[in-house]
């Protein structure tokens, strides 16, 4: 049997030393994974209860936008706002979506996600915006917007009359 000097005993648990660090900053890394991805989804989640409490709140916009998808609007300062308000929701689904492609949105919530956007995107109003500003959003997102439209078509909100 070979006898180690102390020299190499040290080196060996030096060696090892290092390697029981590197494995806890890999542990690590992963629990700061999984905190940036609940505090994505949070952040994602609140927007969307941010987004259907502003309509539920405000009547005066619930009622443009009601109209609005009924293709009911009396002047241009009202397109305007549909248009800004079209553009915000718009710019925060942009937002869901590139988290999504970093890995930091889970599949199944983006998913659901994606299924609500069908809903407000297949309207004929929301489409001749999306239409004026889709140059001004990412060529990812503006494919995963047309296809959602190309799937399902424009319509009018039913009771629209």
């Amino acid at each position: 049997m070979k006898k180690i000097d102390l020299g190499q005993g040290i080196s060996i648990l030096a060696n090892v030393g290092v390697l029981v660090g590197i494995l806890l900053l890999v542990y690590e890394l992963s629990l700061n994974r999984q905190m940036v991805e609940a505090q994505t989804r949070h952040q994602v989640a609140q927007g969307i209860v941010d987004q259907l409490a502003e309509v539920a709140s405000n009547p005066e916009l619930a009622d443009l936008a009601y109209r609005a998808r009924c293709g009911r609007l009396e002047s241009e300062v009202e397109e305007l706002r549909f248009f800004s308000w079209v553009n915000s929701r718009l710019r925060y689904w942009e937002d869901a979506h590139y988290q999504y492609r970093l890995g930091l949105y889970s599949e199944s919530e983006f998913l659901a996600n994606k299924e609500a956007w069908g809903s407000f995107i297949q309207t004929a109003a929301v489409q001749e915006n999306w239409n004026r500003m889709k140059r001004s959003f990412s060529p990812e997102f503006v494919a995963e917007i047309d296809d959602l439209i190309d799937t399902g078509g424009a319509f009018i909100v039913p009771g629209c009359g």
